[in-house]
């Protein structure tokens, strides 16, 4: 589900937005979504846990998040990665039948580790306008 709003942007990257932190604009399909993370991340998990813990959490009372796409981790690292613990974070981007993708918030490294590995996990939503 994507959420649509008439809620007027943040001045700021890495601003307090509908129920999360604004990370930041990024083109989907052809439309410009804004992407908003959870205010914290959800723990370490293996690969399968993470994608459910992130599409289970419930902030803001919203229903519509995810775990997301190595894309998705790039832009906030490179627009709020201060507001990230230090560390790789899940993507929900596979590699192959044993492998994902995770970035690393200390220094941006981008990488495919094993699945049973445990790793930060922060959900995502979109919000259009």
């Amino acid at each position: 589900m994507e959420a649509s709003t008439a809620t007027a942007l943040p001045a700021k990257l890495g601003a307090p937005l509908q129920g999360g932190i604004y990370e930041g604009p990024i083109i989907e399909n052809g439309q410009l979504v804004h992407l908003i993370s959870a205010p914290d991340d959800l723990g370490e998990h293996e690969w399968e846990d993470a994608n459910k813990a992130a599409s289970d959490y419930r902030g803001g009372d919203l229903d519509d998040w995810f775990l997301p796409e190595q894309r998705h981790l790039m832009v906030a690292w490179a627009n709020n990665k201060d507001g990230f613990k230090p560390g790789y974070h899940w993507t929900s981007s596979p590699c192959g039948s044993n492998g994902a993708w995770a970035v690393d918030f200390e220094n941006g490294y981008v990488i495919v580790n094993t699945r049973d590995d445990e790793f930060r996990v922060r959900p995502f939503r979109r919000l259009s306008l």
